[in-house]
């Protein structure tokens, strides 16, 4: 699943169409990039919501810091538990939709504010499985739990 992500940049693949690393079956080097789209640097607002016990859920405000048509990595003060969940992201062209995301990968960094204050933030990487129409997505939080 990939939603349309406009960013006016130089080419995402070569003129030979090679694959990029670990899309063959190889594992990519430590480090590198292992999506097959390419990852832009967009930093928006994201609301997130998922589901914690039967219809209590959790609403968070959590940051973008780059964005592929597959996928995103999600910074939050906070830790996220589970590994599905609705995201609401501040993009024009999604209007109103959320996007169902499944967690693929969890890290912390320290980040230092204009106070020299140290913060540990919470990154994860998601990959997009889904679009969800608001009422969708209102109908999966309250039948499934997200």
């Amino acid at each position: 699943m990939a939603i349309a992500v406009t960013v006016q940049n130089e080419g995402t693949s070569d003129a030979a169409g090679s694959k990029l690393p670990g899309t063959d079956g190889t594992k990519a080097p430590r480090g590198a990039e292992r999506r097959r789209e390419r990852r832009f640097p967009y930093q928006t607002v994201v609301t997130l919501v998922r589901v914690q016990t039967g219809t209590d859920f959790e609403l968070r405000k959590c940051w973008t810091r780059d964005l592929s048509p597959g996928g995103a990595r999600i910074m939050s003060r906070e830790p996220i538990e589970g590994s599905r969940l609705l995201l609401k992201f501040l993009l024009p062209r999604l209007g109103s939709k959320f996007i169902e995301a499944q967690i693929c990968s969890r890290t912390t960094e320290r980040h230092t504010d204009i106070r020299n204050r140290s913060t540990e933030m919470f990154l994860y990487g998601v990959r997009f499985t889904s679009v969800l129409s608001e009422e969708d997505a209102c109908d999966q939080i309250l039948e499934t739990g997200v």
